[in-house]
């Protein structure tokens, strides 16, 4: 339990296995003080997806009894909850503001630039690249995309897989044809970052 402001004292009794040593008793004292109201959050992240719930924690000291929130860009954009949620509609990077009180005083902390959002990778652009292959004799082939808004990397896919293989390199894929196969072959591309995760195939290029 929380100790109220005041001077305490204790006795601390210390033994020993050696027979011959006494106890020994050491007094101590202890002082608490009144703590200040300071206003401290802190979150679950700092880097999110759009549409995903970020959890808010009061950490303040002080006896905290209410608490007002401004959440820039955010879902709700303001609360008066301890531990609020919310959600973030639109990327971007965005300020969060804490004013609590113990009925008597005021503390504010605002931190500017607190946390990013980051959209879903959109869909990049259908491969582009050549479409008939003489397999009996090709080289190696290069097949490129335009890339795709909020996409950090990129993810190929190349089927059937008896048809090659894939090297890919960002926006770059290389495909290794098997000699002598015949078919169709699709190759298609997707988005990636850390905050969300994948995003939707492209188009499939025969």
């Amino acid at each position: 339990a929380d100790l109220e402001q005041g001077v305490y004292t204790a006795d601390i009794n210390i033994g020993s296995n050696d027979p011959d040593m006494g106890m020994v008793t050491v007094p101590v004292t202890l002082t608490v003080g009144e703590q200040v109201l300071q206003a401290i959050f802190e979150s679950n992240s700092t880097e999110a997806c759009v549409e995903e719930i970020v959890n808010y924690y009061d950490l303040s000291t002080g006896g905290a009894i209410s608490w007002e929130w401004t959440f820039e860009g955010g879902s709700p954009a303001t609360s008066t909850s301890q531990n609020p949620m919310v959600v973030y509609f639109n990327p971007g990077t965005f300020d969060v503001t804490l004013t609590v009180s113990d009925g008597l005083e005021f503390n504010t902390v605002g931190i500017e630039n607190y946390i990013t959002i980051t959209g879903v990778p959109e869909i990049p652009g259908t491969p582009a690249g050549e479409n008939n292959i003489c397999t009996n004799w090709a080289s190696p082939t290069q097949y490129t995309t335009t890339g795709a808004a909020n996409a950090e990397s990129y993810i190929w896919e190349f089927l059937p897989a008896e048809a090659g293989t894939i090297l890919s390199n960002g926006l770059t894929a290389t495909v290794t044809w098997t000699l002598n196969w015949e078919g169709i072959a699709t190759l298609k591309v997707k988005g990636y970052n850390e905050a969300c995760g994948e995003g939707d195939f492209s188009e499939g290029f025969e």
